[in-house]
């Protein structure tokens, strides 16, 4: 009776510890946020894990729970600590860089006889901006109109964009691009009644976002411009920085055309001796008396170079080359000239504006009955200082005359 009653007692110990082993719940983890986070560039986002079950909880973010590598990552964890309701608090700092765009974190709870592991959470880093919305172009003051645009969806989720530093805006203008910087969100232009392309984009700190586009195309005509009218004249020619870097104003004719489909205008020069060919616009001209345009140009050209210059009207249809060519030369000496009386011939040298030349060398040669002798001697003809032009008299020599052979120096 006595080894019945033994054996029933240790049953009943058995059965009753059996169940207590097959009731023991698995632990729990919650993630929160337990959706996507969209984190703006150089934020932290705080991630916390509420545990049940166990006070042990394990990070792994891309795979990787190893607390090294996550502190390479930026990533920082502090200590699980119990809360009232008898739940365990775990939490991360997650640094929202670009490297880190796109990661997935997960907590998991680690139990003695099972896991329990939370949903994947994904990071989006909001970094480059996307486009801006509602660009317009609207009329303004004069002749001027103003484009104008929204900013861009916001990169966070409080409805603001600290993030964008100023806007890129291109202007496109017969392949010809400009670009500005603004800070706000509008530009006004000059009407030139051509057409022009714009690109608005939104610049933060990691580079430009996604460009908006619209087109200012006023003129609808297909015809091409025609040519300018009357001649192409140089005038105003000049050697600046001390005599280094010719200039030049050029004078012509307005283009014929359509009157919506605004000319503009190109110089194109090539050397007849040296340089390399000079290629001067799409330019905006200066019109003076409504009649005449004027354009200068102040850099490309090369010194002590003859160039074969002519002019382009351009517009959005097409273009029109001048009707010929004149010649531009950029030497020190622009032109020679004589004249004579009886027993004297006086011989003038015309210098170029900015010129440090002190003389003009004139080659004086012999002509008999109508031809040019091989009887020759060069003239120094002395420039005062600053003087735009020297003249030498010499005597008794009617049967010579100057050529246009000549050469300047500045000893």
């Amino acid at each position: 009776m006595m080894k019945l009653r033994l054996i029933l007692l240790l049953w009943t110990v058995l059965f009753f510890s059996g169940n207590s082993a097959q009731a023991q719940t698995a632990p729990t983890a919650v993630l929160n946020p337990a959706e996507g986070v969209n984190a703006s560039l150089g934020s932290t986002v705080t991630f916390t894990c509420i545990i049940n079950g166990t006070e042990d909880a394990l990070w792994i973010v891309d795979g990787m729970s190893d607390p090294t590598v996550q502190r390479q990552m930026g990533i920082t964890q502090n200590s699980t600590f119990r809360q009232s309701d008898g739940t365990f608090i775990s939490r991360i700092y997650v640094s929202s860089t670009m490297e880190n765009n796109g990661i997935e974190i997960v907590c998991r709870a680690i139990g003695t006889l099972s896991n329990g592991q939370s949903e994947t959470v994904t990071l989006f880093v909001q970094g480059l901006l996307s486009s801006p919305t509602a660009l317009g172009i609207s009329d303004s003051e004069g002749p001027t109109r103003r484009l104008s645009w929204t900013p861009p969806p916001t990169l966070d989720l409080t409805n603001v964009h600290p993030d964008i530093s100023h806007y890129n805006v291109c202007s496109s203008i017969l392949n010809e691009v400009s670009c500005n910087d603004v800070q706000g969100t509008e530009l006004s232009f000059l009407n030139i009644r051509i057409g022009i392309e714009f690109s608005v984009v939104a610049v933060n700190v990691v580079g430009e976002g996604n460009a908006s586009t619209i087109n200012h195309e006023p003129c609808d005509s297909t015809t091409a411009p025609t040519q300018v009218d009357g001649d192409l004249v140089t005038s105003d020619i000049s050697l600046q920085s001390s005599g280094t870097t010719p200039s030049v104003t050029f004078s012509f004719g307005k283009g014929g055309g359509d009157a919506n489909c605004f000319n503009l205008y190109r110089i194109e020069a090539s050397p007849s001796n040296q340089g390399t060919p000079l290629t001067q616009g799409p330019m905006f001209p200066t019109v003076s008396g409504g009649e005449d345009n004027s354009v200068s140009v102040t850099s490309g050209l090369v010194r002590n170079t003859v160039y074969s210059v002519s002019i382009v009207s351009v517009n959005v249809n097409g273009e029109n080359p001048s009707k010929g060519d004149i010649q531009l030369s950029t030497y020190d000496v622009q032109s020679i000239q004589s004249s004579t009386r009886p027993g004297v011939i006086a011989v003038t040298c015309s210098f170029t504006t900015g010129s440090v030349a002190s003389s003009c060398i004139v080659r004086i040669c012999e002509v008999i009955n109508g031809n040019v002798s091989m009887m020759c001697q060069d003239l120094s003809v002395p420039r005062s200082p600053s003087a735009s032009e020297t003249t030498q008299e010499l005597n008794d020599v009617q049967p010579w005359r100057c050529l246009c052979d000549c050469k300047c120096h500045s000893e």
